[in-house]
């Protein structure tokens, strides 16, 4: 295991989460059916209205609209922080990824050209997921822009009950370096079966879960076959007793310790994504968190 040092060298405390607690079954393909034309129509308004004001998923569980603040918050975390924070975490474990060989290189179409295609997978009930998205959306924000953000909590019944989070269902994302699909493979409304399936994972890309982890273990992040998460970052317990709002506000700290533990997953996802974009943009893969991030996963240039 790669352990997270600061600028000086001293190295950081880096355990990994509690891997059992981060496992759940796979997730049946969903099968949806299209109604008449005009059906399709009001159906595109209402979810028109659920990106502005919030609504629902396709199981029922309400998504809330992220604030306006807390969505900047997440989203445009100022350099000087990164930066300050780097790779070192010691008062919190931080899980880095795991640099991969052997596959084809990870691509999606967007913008006429081929493009490094990230992946995640995770369902809403998860808690590990819920902590997992944290770094991930500071690290593609980056890159990118997140059309907005759904306020999501862990189940109540999961391990680290209740951890604050953002839900990838139903947001778009836009980026000219990386395209960004997400898999919110179950929601965290409890069926018959157990939670519900919620988004439907396309087969190829689900060979890629099975290449990588054919336990299914979620979260699951893929930055185009050369660098995956396949456990989170940090354990949910780094969230426990703070509210979203808490969370959010504390990522302008480079001195709090959850703020660091983010930073230092996003800072490595950072790196990550730079390693298969051709380091761009400039600004962003050439800054001094990045860079650190960049020597300790060892990721050639």
């Amino acid at each position: 295991m790669l352990e997270h040092a600061d600028a000086g060298g001293e190295p950081g405390d880096a355990t990994a989460p509690d891997r059992a607690s981060g496992r759940h079954a796979r997730a049946h393909v969903a099968v949806w059916s299209w109604l008449a034309l005009g059906v399709v129509v009001a159906l595109l308004g209402t979810l028109l209205l659920v990106k502005v004001i919030g609504g629902t998923n396709a199981t029922g569980t309400t998504l809330a609209a992220t604030s306006p603040q807390v969505l900047k918050e997440v989203t445009d975390v100022p350099a000087s922080v990164t930066n300050a924070v780097g790779v070192a975490s010691r008062a919190v474990p931080v899980l880095p990824p795991t640099v991969v060989s052997g596959m084809p290189l990870l691509t999606a179409r967007a913008h006429g050209v081929r493009l490094p295609e990230v992946l995640y997978f995770g369902t809403e009930f998860c808690s590990f997921c819920a902590a997992e998205r944290w770094p991930l959306i500071v690290a593609l924000s980056r890159f990118g822009t997140f059309d907005g953000l759904f306020d999501m909590q862990s189940s109540s019944v999961d391990y680290a009950p209740g951890t604050p989070t953002f839900s990838s269902y139903g947001t778009t994302y836009e980026s000219p370096y990386v395209v960004f699909h997400p898999y919110e493979v179950q929601s965290d409304v409890l069926g018959p079966n157990g939670y519900q399936e919620l988004m439907t994972v396309p087969v190829k890309v689900r060979a890629v879960l099975a290449h990588f982890d054919p336990t299914a273990t979620y979260p699951f992040v893929d930055v185009a076959n050369r660098v995956v998460v396949l456990e989170a970052n940090l354990s949910p317990e780094t969230l426990a007793g703070l509210t979203r709002d808490e969370v959010a506000a504390g990522l302008s700290d480079p001195t709090n310790p959850v703020t660091r533990a983010i930073l230092v997953a996003a800072n490595e996802l950072t790196a990550s994504i730079c390693h298969v974009d051709g380091e761009q943009p400039p600004a962003v893969c050439g800054s001094s968190g990045v860079l650190r991030a960049d020597s300790v996963l060892r990721l050639a240039r």
